[in-house]
């Protein structure tokens, strides 16, 4: 790589970060170009990746406006504010102030259900801070009616999987192991299939980022059930595809994961047209993008790249989009292609930063690359 590489890559990724901590802050160009000294002509053309170079002296001024180190801005440290102790901290005190078996309030059904879709459309956009505050107002009224109808019973399992899965995200794994378990507890005594299949889903994905591998495949062996219609069948497939990733880091679990891989193909056709209740996305560009990281987690390049190719992003939602944009980062980086793996993490970084932040492997890679 040469040295104007890496600076049209670093100057872009400044772009990136300028951007986003100019629009957290509701600050115009010429709001910024007034607090640092830096003409709102050479911002715009950072932030829309015009301009291939970024001096020392220019990175100074702009992070000195806002209110950051230079190194936030060059990635060397991570650019987007960590959660706020207040995000997690009360949507766990709202966990253990809520019971299943203490509900007898009084919540307004079409309230509850304007909270729950509010709380999915900010975890299919990826903002996942705001998916845990708006999580933690919306649980005590989800439990309120819970077991006054079947619908109620749906809204609080919705609730705690997308609560669950936000706080993995950004690295709460305790709160959301406790989530997980609210949803596992509620679906069970909902008596729904699919219900149990999705929170079983939500507790064998808080395992394996713990890599607990043995209790992941204990989960999916618990939930398992022969299908009686598409939608069990999707979500049966998504519990296929978190066993391959667990078996593959087990000992000897090379048969088994491809045993898993080869379910979750098979699934496909009994899977066409179903509903996607927890916006799980079970498709066959999503088993390719599994396969990719599972390749990527055991070094394997050729088996990466042939996933990568079976893969259009176009056919991926914006979180599993994302992902898709790491792990390429990771192959190229794997592949000691830097430049190409830089250029990947600067557009996963845009299109979802509070991902990036909260994605582990992709911090390691930024450290490294740095």
């Amino acid at each position: 790589m040469t040295s104007t590489e890496q600076l049209t890559v670093t100057a872009r990724m400044i772009g990136v970060r300028i951007r986003r901590l100019r629009g957290e802050r509701g600050w115009t160009l010429r709001h910024l170009a007034e607090r640092s000294g830096v003409d709102s002509s050479t911002i715009s053309r950072l932030e829309n990746g015009r301009r291939q170079t970024a001096t020392a002296s220019v990175v100074d001024r702009l992070a000195a406006a806002l209110g950051c180190a230079p190194a936030d801005l060059l990635g060397s440290a991570d650019p987007v504010p960590p959660p706020s102790p207040g995000d997690g901290r009360d949507l766990l005190t709202s966990l253990i102030a809520t019971s299943l078996d203490e509900n007898g309030g009084h919540a307004d059904a079409g309230t509850v259900a304007a909270a729950v879709r509010q709380v999915r459309r900010l975890r299919t956009r990826c903002r996942y801070r705001e998916v845990l505050r708006a999580a933690a107002e919306a649980m005590p009224l989800a439990h309120a009616g819970f077991g006054s109808s079947s619908s109620a019973a749906v809204q609080l399992v919705m609730l705690c999987f997308d609560a669950a899965m936000a706080a993995r995200a950004t690295g709460d794994t305790a709160i959301a192991w406790i989530a997980a378990q609210r949803a596992q507890d509620a679906a069970e005594r909902s008596g729904e299939t699919y219900l149990v299949l999705g929170a079983a889903f939500a507790r064998a994905h808080v395992a394996l980022a713990y890599r607990a591998n043995a209790r992941v495949l204990h989960i999916v062996g618990a939930a398992e059930v022969s299908p009686r219609d598409a939608r069990e069948a999707a979500l049966t497939g998504m519990l296929r595809l978190v066993a391959a990733q667990s078996s593959a880091r087990l000992p000897g679990g090379a048969e088994r994961r491809d045993r898993e891989l080869q379910a979750a193909h098979l699934l496909l056709p009994a899977a066409a047209g179903a509903p996607d209740p927890f916006a799980l996305h079970f498709t066959e560009a999503n088993i390719w993008l599994w396969r990719l990281g599972i390749s990527l987690e055991e070094g394997d390049i050729p088996a990466a790249e042939q996933a990568a190719r079976r893969i259009r992003s176009n056919r991926l939602p914006l979180t599993r989009r994302t992902s898709y944009y790491v792990d390429l980062a990771r192959l190229a980086a794997l592949a000691g292609d830097d430049l190409t793996a830089r250029a990947w993490l600067a557009r996963a970084e845009q299109q979802a930063p509070q991902y990036l932040a909260g994605n582990r492997g992709a911090q390691a890679l930024l450290r490294r690359l740095a």
